[in-house]
């Protein structure tokens, strides 16, 4: 497994390469991976920052709310 700090440094490469002017591919082809597998990467990063966030919202109201 790759580690987190790995994946953001090959996402900044490739952005840093596209925004140069390189195509994407040829930019994954140097680092070893796929485009599909930095399109992921860069899902599971920004999925990262949202760790802390209370994800479900209780909707049941609480014996105390129903009074």
């Amino acid at each position: 497994m790759i580690p987190l700090d790995e994946k953001r440094e090959a996402i900044e490469l490739v952005s840093e390469a596209v925004s140069s002017g390189a195509r994407k591919r040829p930019a994954c082809e140097l680092l070893g991976v796929s485009v599909r597998t930095l399109q992921r990467w860069e899902t599971e990063c920004r999925e990262d920052f949202r760790k802390d966030v209370q994800k479900h919202i209780p909707r049941k109201l609480t014996p105390e709310e129903r009074q």
